[in-house]
């Protein structure tokens, strides 16, 4: 694979997959790569605009593939940021279309539960609340 520079980034010539799902679906199920040509990056859909250059950094070389639950948000995203790039590809179908990439990645199922958000979101519900009372 051949190595590229731009922007201080190394990148090599390779596959991506955005996996766009929030924190409390992650902690369900996670995908693995099992392939070195295969990376896997975490960015929730409320954190795309902010990362929309990076994205399209990557593009130029590679393909990159956006991932959703169900391919709703997939869809949305390329749509919104990405109408006319090409390399970038939603996966139709979300996670059951995971086919596609064959034994180069693994889905690891978890537990759930709550993530570091919720937490936050109870905490900061148990401060109004007691704000409230106190008043």
């Amino acid at each position: 694979m051949d190595t590229i520079v731009k922007n201080n980034f190394i990148y090599k010539n390779m596959i991506y997959l955005i996996d766009l799902r929030e924190e409390q679906e992650l902690i369900k199920s996670r995908i693995i790569s099992k392939d070195e040509n295969l990376t896997i990056i975490s960015i929730p859909q409320r954190y795309i605009f902010a990362n929309k250059e990076f994205i399209d950094n990557i593009s130029k070389d590679s393909k990159v593939y956006l991932l959703c639950r169900s391919g709703n948000r997939s869809g949305n995203i390329k749509n919104k940021y990405f109408k006319n790039n090409d390399n970038v590809i939603s996966i139709e179908g979300g996670l059951k279309s995971l086919e596609q990439f064959g034994d180069k990645i693994e889905l690891v199922y978890g537990k759930g539960g709550f993530g570091m958000q919720q937490y936050m979101q109870f905490v900061f519900a148990f401060i109004i609340i007691g704000t409230i009372i106190a008043i």
